[in-house]
């Protein structure tokens, strides 16, 4: 084999390994954008569908504290 067709080969591998690690990054930071949209809403309906008030504030600061929602976000 020819060194040329060594040195393609290995140019080739090196490009297919960087659009694997790319799209490793890219999908589960686009697949948590989703997430954001759509978790957000079930969970401001989970979350206003408590019964137990006291429950419902335990959870509501708890979201709050972990950063899925704001207060704004429940009005």
């Amino acid at each position: 084999m020819k060194k040329n067709s060594k040195i393609k080969i290995l140019i080739f591998v090196i490009i297919l390994i960087i659009i694997a690690v790319a799209l490793a990054i890219f999908i589960p930071l686009r697949n948590s954008k989703e997430f954001d949209n759509y978790g957000k809403e079930e969970l401001i309906q989970y979350l206003n569908n408590i019964e137990d008030e006291q429950r419902k504030k335990e959870e509501i600061d708890n979201a709050i504290e972990k950063g899925w929602i704001t207060e704004n976000d429940l009005k």
